[in-house]
C-alpha cells in the first residue's frame, strides 16, 4: 500500500482555511500600506461643535497633513439638506491656507431661517479637492446682502452691470437682482460681485435691489436707462409713405415715435435698428424726431430730411 497517497491530501475545510485567512490578511495589510504611502493629500475632519446665531453658523475643521501638498484654497461648502445629493453646493472660500492644523469658517450668507442645512469643510490642493465629513443644523438665518456700488449706473437693455457688495450667494440661482420691479438672474456670482444683464424695464430711473435667502438690500443710487443713440437714417432723404431705417442703439424700449409732432407707424425694432413708415400728412424740410421711451420723451440729435417728388 502506498501510504503517501493519504498524507499528501489536505484535510477538507481545515487546512485550506488555515492557508487562505493569513494570506488574505497579508494582502489587505500590504494594500493598506501602499495606500498610506501613496497618499500625498491632507485629511480633513469637520467639527460637529457648531455656533448657530441669527447671523449664520460658525464651525471649525481639523487637518491631518500627509506628504508635501500645497493648499491653495480652503473653506466650506453648504447646502439645503434636501438637496445634498445634487452636489451643487454654496461655497465659502477663505483663500490660501496660512498654516496650522485647523481653521474656522463663518457661513454668514444665504441661509434661510428654519431650514435644515448641511455643511462640510474643504481643502484644495494643486491636484485634488478634499472634503471633510458633513455636519447638519437648523438655520436661524444669516446676514442681509449689501450693495456698495454698481457700474455702469446708466446702461441700455441687454448691457452687463457689475454689482459690488457683501453677503451675496456663490450660486447664480440663489441671487435675485431687481431693476425696479423687473427681475433678473446674474450670470456670474461670488460673495462680493454679481454680473447681470439689464432686463426689460418699467421705468427709466429705478432702484437696484439684491435678494438673497428672502432678504433684500437696495442701492443708495438709482439705475438709469440710457436714451437711444441715433447714428443715421436710411434713406438720408425720405419721401412720405417710404420706410425709414434708423441705425443706432437702445431701441428695444421705444414705445412709439413722432416726426414733426405726428406719430409714425413702427414696423419693427431691435436693439440697434428701428424701422417706421413715414406718413403722408407731413410737409417737406428738416423734421424733428421724438422717441417715447417708457416714461419720458427723447428728442433725437439728428433731424430727418423730408422731400417731395
Amino acid at each position: 500500500m502506498n501510504s503517501r497517497s493519504c498524507t499528501n491530501k489536505l484535510e477538507p475545510g481545515l487546512n485550506m482555511k488555515n492557508i487562505y485567512l493569513p494570506l488574505l490578511f497579508l494582502l489587505t495589510w500590504i494594500a493598506c500600506q501602499k495606500e498610506d504611502e501613496a497618499r500625498d493629500f491632507p485629511e480633513l475632519t469637520t467639527s460637529s461643535d457648531l455656533m448657530i446665531t441669527n447671523d449664520g453658523v460658525i464651525f471649525s475643521a481639523r487637518i491631518e497633513m500627509h506628504g508635501g501638498s500645497t493648499i491653495i484654497d480652503h473653506g466650506a461648502v453648504f447646502f439645503l439638506k434636501e438637496d445634498e445629493s445634487a452636489r451643487d453646493y454654496n461655497r465659502i472660500s477663505l483663500g490660501k491656507f496660512p498654516g496650522g492644523n485647523s481653521f474656522t469658517v463663518n457661513i454668514d450668507r444665504n441661509l434661510q431661517e428654519g431650514k435644515d442645512y448641511g455643511a462640510k469643510a474643504y481643502l484644495q490642493t494643486e491636484v485634488k479637492t478634499v472634503y471633510g465629513n458633513p455636519v447638519y443644523f437648523v438655520s436661524k438665518g444669516s446676514r442681509s446682502p449689501k450693495i456698495k456700488k454698481f457700474s455702469p449706473e446708466e446702461a441700455f437693455v441687454g448691457d452687463t452691470v457689475e454689482i459690488s457688495g457683501e453677503y451675496f450667494a456663490s450660486r447664480n440661482l440663489d441671487n435675485i437682482v431687481w431693476f425696479g420691479n423687473s427681475k433678473a438672474a446674474p450670470f456670474s456670482s461670488c460673495d462680493t460681485l454679481l454680473k447681470v444683464v439689464v432686463p426689460t424695464l418699467s421705468a427709466t430711473s429705478i432702484p437696484l435691489k439684491i435678494e438673497v435667502a428672502g432678504k433684500l438690500s437696495e442701492s443708495a443710487r438709482h439705475f438709469s436707462l440710457r436714451p437711444p443713440v441715433i447714428k443715421k437714417y436710411a434713406p438720408a432723404e425720405v419721401l412720405p409713405g417710404e420706410d425709414v431705417k434708423i441705425s443706432g442703439k437702445g431701441f428695444l424700449q421705444i414705445d412709439k415715435l413722432s416726426v414733426d409732432d405726428r406719430e409714425q407707424y413702427v414696423k419693427s425694432k431691435t436693439d440697434s435698428t428701428l424701422v417706421f413708415t413715414l406718413n403722408y400728412e407731413i410737409s417737406q424740410g428738416q423734421k424733428q424726431v421724438r422717441f417715447f421711451q417708457i416714461d419720458r420723451t427723447v428728442i433725437a440729435e439728428k433731424n430727418l430730411e423730408v422731400i417731395f417728388p
